[in-house]
């Protein structure tokens, strides 16, 4: 049985870069230094071209031990 972290355990952080994965694996690389892992994620476009194609995204995503 999984118990819920405390509002002190958990962290949140916010990445900019060019394509999800990249953000994806940035967060759980730096969230694993730290003896974290990622609960919920959600990236979004950020920045878009005149044209409609996505130039940069956001990711935030809150971890915990």
């Amino acid at each position: 049985m999984e118990t819920q972290p405390r509002p002190h355990d958990l962290i949140e952080l916010t990445i900019r870069g060019f394509s999800p994965a990249e953000l994806k694996a940035c967060a759980e690389k730096r969230c694993a230094c730290y003896g974290l892992t990622v609960r919920e994620s959600t990236i979004r476009p950020c920045m878009v071209s005149q044209g409609g194609h996505v130039r940069l995204y956001e990711g935030r995503f809150v971890a915990a031990r």
